[in-house]
């Protein structure tokens, strides 16, 4: 028999170190900054009564509402400030560790497992939207639950995993609707290498089938609205065309958007690439004769578990892509965390294939990359600052004073955090700006302008305010954005920032 490794025989330990680590970066500076604009609209909607939730307008339905009546219930028990908003996603992203160790070791090995789990517990792409009021920590871990279930359903064969399946998929899918390319990814998973396995395909299928009937109701729903998506009226109307750079910065993104920890999992993965590899990998994962000679499962066979990781990553974006291009622009790369487990589980077989000492300072490169990162992301603002921003206008503003804020979908931002009684009006044309500079009696004017390139990309109204009013002076409020930015040693090289920008006018004698 086969020593134990220190690994093995200290997992338990392990995994809980690295939960501890993964819930103080989840939960370090939660309340720090303010909500930036989407985070606001999941505090609108989950403040709105059940019936409103699960009936949303159409321009919100193409969202499901788990989420938002998962939040509902804990801001009435714990309130809105952003500290406990915020603390549900950091919960679930926690759990979202130990799921992923979970996977890991049933895939491939309890050292894999730790490895992985140890990856998502300082990726800062994971920390940023365990720390955003947002349904994507709750995709993460519902989609880890369906796969984990799925996998052990098929490798067992017992009703308790089929039923969980069942549950954990429904779940997922009322959280996102991108979890529709995990069902597709696991129907074909089936079809493939379960087909000739009669009792485990019937039981697969039957459990696909409740699943499509759990999800029917809110399918309905994304099929009354696919018309104002295809059209571009809808909240996702925004979204571009994908282009290369954005597929690469999916992977990027993955990667702490760091070089460094792209040059690490770049080399991590060089050994799961390798000519020998990808044939030998082909012909175990796609010849039958070699399926029927492993004794348990597909699953147990540690090529089978990399091609399903390859087709869990590729498929999702795949299909995405697909959408994209035939149809309406969907591809965003946050929408594919849920593909981000099966990259961190590639690049932990990748390091497992490495000798025991290149592993661990190719692990401890990664730390103090994720580090120096975090220190960055900690101390500067990366969300929009629309309490700053509020808090500015009530300094210096005096009474009979006109808010513009440049869109009407904007307001919500500003006015959740401005406490003044002065007049807010969110406009988005010159039409509704000389509708509200005629309804509204003012010598002093302030113009918010934040999201500009869709909201009012052309720069109209300030352009119209400008030849009608004096500028008295101008601010504005910088974050930075860590998700589109490339950086080495915590330094950015390149990336993009969000800004709101103030303007104060008065009316031209």
């Amino acid at each position: 028999m086969q020593a134990l490794s220190w690994i093995e025989k200290n997992k338990l330990i392990l995994i809980l170190l690295i939960c501890v680590l993964g819930f103080f970066l989840r939960f370090n500076n939660l309340g720090g900054e303010s909500y930036w604009f989407d985070e606001t609209m999941s505090l609108y909607f989950s403040q709105q009564d059940l019936g409103a939730i699960i009936n949303p307008p159409s321009y919100e339905a193409h969202i499901p509402p788990l989420y938002y009546l998962m939040l509902h219930f804990w801001i009435g028990l714990f309130g809105t400030s952003e500290f406990a908003v915020r603390s549900l996603s950091a919960i679930f992203g926690v759990l979202s560790i130990f799921a992923l160790y979970k996977l890991g070791k049933t895939l491939f090995n309890v050292k894999i497992a730790v490895y992985s789990s140890f990856i998502l517990a300082i990726s800062i792409f994971q920390i940023y939207f365990s720390q955003e009021a947002r349904m994507y920590s709750l995709l993460m871990l519902t989609t880890l639950l369906s796969i984990f279930f799925f996998v052990k359903s098929l490798n067992e064969n017992r009703k308790r995993y089929w039923v969980s399946y069942i549950i954990a998929s429904i779940l997922m899918l009322y959280t996102h609707a991108y979890g529709i390319f995990i069902i597709i990814l696991q129907f074909f998973c089936l079809l493939i290498y379960y087909r000739h396995e009669k009792g485990v395909f019937k039981k697969g299928f039957t459990a696909l089938s409740l699943i499509t009937a759990g999800f029917f109701p809110w399918l309905i729903k994304l099929l009354d609205v696919t018309p104002y998506v295809l059209e571009g009226s809808s909240a996702i109307g925004w979204i571009p065309q994908p282009d290369i750079i954005l597929i690469i910065g999916t992977i990027t993104v993955f990667c702490n958007s760091s070089v460094v920890s792209i040059l690490v999992f770049g080399y991590s993965l060089r050994s799961i690439f390798t000519l020998n590899n990808l044939k030998k990998r082909f012909a175990n994962s796609s010849s039958l004769e070699n399926l029927k000679r492993i004794k348990a499962c597909v699953f147990n066979s540690s090529n089978f578990s990399i091609t399903f990781c390859f087709m869990w990553i590729g498929i999702p974006i795949i299909l995405a892509l697909l959408i994209s291009f035939i149809f309406q622009p969907i591809y965003l790369p946050k929408y594919l965390i849920l593909v981000s487990p099966a990259f961190y589980l590639l690049v932990s077989k990748g390091l497992a294939n490495k000798n025991r000492k290149l592993r661990y300072i190719l692990l401890l490169i990664l730390l103090i990359d994720s580090a120096v990162i975090a220190y960055s992301y900690y101390t500067n603002p990366n969300k929009e600052q629309w309490r700053e921003a509020a808090f500015y206008v009530q300094e210096h503003e005096t009474v009979g004073d006109i808010i513009i804020v440049n869109a009407p979908w904007l307001k919500l931002s500003f006015e959740q955090y401005y406490t003044g009684s002065n007049v807010i009006v969110g406009v988005q044309t010159t039409d509704q700006l000389s509708e509200a500079l005629l309804t509204n009696e003012h010598d002093k004017l302030w113009l918010i302008l934040s999201h500009d390139n869709v909201a009012d990309p052309d720069g109209e109204v300030k352009t119209r305010l400008n030849d009608s009013h004096q500028l008295n002076e101008e601010s504005e409020f910088v974050s930075q954005d860590i998700l589109n930015s490339i950086s080495i040693l915590g330094y950015p090289i390149t990336g993009d920032s969000s800004v709101i920008k103030i303007y104060y006018y008065s009316k031209q004698p």
